[in-house]
């Protein structure tokens, strides 16, 4: 792996390429998919497999994580080298032109198709349109519950560039990385509260949605981010960085930790399986802790990948997981649309079973339609968003 070295009169920031984080959003993507197909065929309420499946939504964690690590690298790299950071204007742009447009067709698909919003009032169209339905009760719709995590998503896009703000100056004076790791620690703090908080009696259930509960996540991202450039840039390896990059070298090992900690969070120490039953503060502590770590582990070996790559890497770093990551966004926004097309095709009712059919077919589906409008609608915009440099 050749690594460019960046003077610190440096106007631009390159970023080594890391293609297999390609392939970590189809595995966050296809996680979500299978728990909501779980959900929908009453299987995630039978069984340790049902247990299991419940808990995949652990792919919001690995999404989030994924956000942290990918939108703080550009501030990590400039603060490491001097360099010019991001502009935040431009930052946002580019949020917007990603995020926005796909977005947008979904909500009006949704709302204007899918029987149960044929009745969605005004309130509801302008809170799906603006991404604030998850700040007042009732607002969520139908074939677009999902959205609560892009709503969070953006929340954390806005206040990013404040929080490198407020790390590049504190690092000034205690140096970078110990900067991103205080601020990381900021974050868990601030998200364990919030789980308490939001999950305590009294509470609306809405409160859960917000992005306090979730900072540890992206917080975990945004560390990942600045150990993995450090690692990257060229020096003397700090001492902690051969453990690390050990560890990353090791996917076998991650991914069967994670999947042990996944087998734990099946259990009833991260709370009920159904989405909307209430949970303890306890326990919704717990389950969020113990999805950082699961998605931490997971997108490790592809953030910081070995300089012999091994049959992890050469599998998530092919063409075919860099094409699906491409459609990844489009996975995550259509698929409950789809989903409930499934079952129509299918004869199934909800809740009477049949998870393997629902869940392949509304896979199949869900790639061929999210292709399609990566063609037409996304990539269109991604171009003109590589016109706006950082």
């Amino acid at each position: 792996m050749t690594i460019a070295t960046l003077p610190p009169s440096a106007r631009d920031i390159p970023l080594t390429r890391l293609p297999a984080l390609d392939a970590m959003r189809v595995v966050a993507a296809t996680a979500v998919l299978s728990t909501h197909a779980a959900f929908q065929t009453g299987t995630a309420a039978r069984g340790p497999v049902g247990a299991v499946l419940a808990r995949m939504d652990c792919g919001v964690a690995v999404f989030f994580v994924l956000s942290g690590f990918l939108l703080y690298r550009p501030w990590a790299v400039a603060a490491q080298f001097d360099a010019r950071r991001p502009k935040a204007s431009a930052y946002l742009l580019h949020r917007a032109l990603r995020i926005l447009p796909a977005y947008w067709l979904v909500v009006v698909v949704a709302l204007t198709l899918m029987p149960a919003n044929i009745a969605a009032t005004p309130r509801q169209w302008v809170a799906q349109l603006l991404l604030v339905q998850i700040y007042a009760p009732g607002l969520l719709s139908e074939g677009l519950t999902q959205m609560w995590s892009l709503a969070t998503e953006v929340a954390f896009y806005l206040i990013l560039p404040l929080l490198a703000l407020a790390i590049t100056t504190v690092g000034r004076v205690v140096g970078q990385l110990r900067a991103v790791i205080a601020g990381s620690i900021v974050m868990l703090v601030v998200g364990i509260y919030w789980q308490i908080l939001s999950h305590s009696a009294g509470r609306p259930s809405y409160w859960s949605f917000w992005l306090p509960g979730y900072l540890a996540w992206f917080g975990a991202g945004m560390l990942l981010a600045a150990l993995v450039e450090r690692l990257l840039a060229p020096g003397e390896l700090p001492s902690w960085g051969s453990t690390l990059r050990s560890l990353a070298a090791s996917p076998g090992t991650c991914w069967a930790t994670a999947g042990a900690l996944l087998l734990l969070a099946a259990t009833p120490i991260a709370g009920p399986r159904a989405f909307e039953a209430a949970q303890t503060p306890g326990a919704a502590v717990v389950k969020n802790l113990l999805y950082l770590v699961i998605a931490v582990l997971v997108v490790l070996p592809a953030a910081l990948p070995s300089e012999r790559p091994g049959l992890f890497l050469r599998i998530t770093s092919g063409g075919v997981a860099h094409r699906l990551g491409e459609v990844s966004y489009g996975m995550f926004l259509w698929h409950l649309i789809l989903l409930s097309t499934a079952f129509q095709v299918l004869g199934l009712h909800e809740f009477a079973g049949g998870f393997l059919a629902v869940f392949a077919l509304t896979w199949t589906w869900t790639v061929a339609v999210s292709f399609t409008s990566w063609s037409i609608l996304e990539r269109p915009f991604l171009r003109l968003k590589r016109r706006v440099p950082l």
